[in-house]
C-alpha cells in the first residue's frame, strides 16, 4: 500500500481550518462573520416585523381617535344646545310671573272680558252646530255646563245637562 502522506501542494490548510482555496476566494467567509450576519438578518426581520405591527397599531389607533373626535364634538355641540335651551326656557319661566300678576292685577275686567268671548263664541258654535244638526237640543249646552264638563267651573253636582239627538242614531 503505497500511501503518499504528503500533503496536496494545491490545496493547502491554513490556520483557521481552511483549504487556501476557501480563504483565498472572495465569497467565502469565515464561520463566524456567516453566523453573525445571519443573526443581524433575524435580528433585522424582527425588528421590520415589530416596527410593521407597530405602524398598523398606530393606524388603527388613529382611526379610533378620529371617531372618539368626532364623537366628543358632537356631543359638546348637543350640550351647548341644551344649555341655550335651558337659559332660553329660564328666560321663559322668569317672563310668566310678571304676565300672571299683570292679569291678576286686572282681574274684574279680564274676568269680564273672557266671560264676554266665551259666550260670543258659544253663540257662534250654537249657530254652526245647528246647521249641522238641526235635531239637536243646543241650547242647553251653557258655558257654566261646559266648564264643569271640563273641571273648571264650580262644581254644583251635575256635571252638564247635554241632551241632544244625533241623526244618525235617529237612522239606527
Amino acid at each position: 500500500m503505497d500511501h503518499n502522506l504528503t500533503p496536496n501542494p494545491t490545496i493547502s490548510i491554513t490556520e483557521g481550518g481552511e483549504t487556501e482555496t476557501e480563504a483565498k476566494s472572495p465569497n467565502s467567509l469565515p464561520a463566524d462573520l456567516v453566523h453573525g450576519i445571519q443573526q443581524c438578518q433575524r435580528n433585522t426581520m424582527f425588528w421590520k416585523k415589530l416596527h410593521a405591527d407597530i405602524v398598523s397599531k398606530i393606524v388603527e389607533g388613529q382611526a379610533r381617535w378620529g371617531v372618539i373626535k368626532n364623537r366628543t364634538i358632537r356631543c359638546r355641540y348637543h350640550a351647548r344646545m341644551h344649555l341655550l335651551h335651558i337659559k332660553r326656557m329660564k328666560e321663559k319661566i322668569e317672563l310668566a310671573p310678571a304676565t300672571a300678576i299683570m292679569v291678576f292685577k286686572e282681574s274684574e275686567a279680564m274676568a269680564k272680558l273672557k266671560q264676554e268671548q266665551v259666550e260670543r263664541g258659544f253663540e257662534l258654535f250654537r249657530k254652526f252646530a245647528i246647521i249641522v244638526d238641526p235635531a239637536g237640543n243646543w241650547a242647553k249646552i251653557t258655558v257654566a255646563g261646559v266648564m264643569n264638563f271640563m273641571g273648571r267651573g264650580h262644581r254644583t253636582g251635575i256635571v252638564c245637562n247635554f241632551e241632544f239627538v244625533n241623526s244618525r242614531e235617529m237612522e239606527l
